[in-house]
């Protein structure tokens, strides 16, 4: 019960965090205000990437190796 009100917490928390930096953004006059989600996208691959490499995935659809280039792609094509 305490683990599902977490990630209650977690969500609403990573929503109010977006939307007070969206709002920095827009009220300071940046030309590209969805740009400030950027530094988010970054971090939250790079903890992918962490997490990954920490706790090796062992069932079939997780048994591709991911290198620095596949990486690399991957994380071009979140962003297109």
């Amino acid at each position: 019960m305490l683990g599902a009100a977490c990630v209650q917490v977690a969500f609403n928390l990573g929503n109010a965090i977006g939307a007070y930096a969206g709002g920095l953004a827009v009220s300071g006059g940046y030309r590209y205000p969805s740009l400030a989600g950027v530094p988010f996208a970054l971090i939250g691959f790079t903890l992918f990437l962490i997490f990954y490499k920490k706790y090796q995935a062992t069932t079939f659809c997780c048994k591709i190796k991911f290198t620095l280039k596949s990486c690399r792609i991957i994380f071009l094509l979140i962003l297109l």
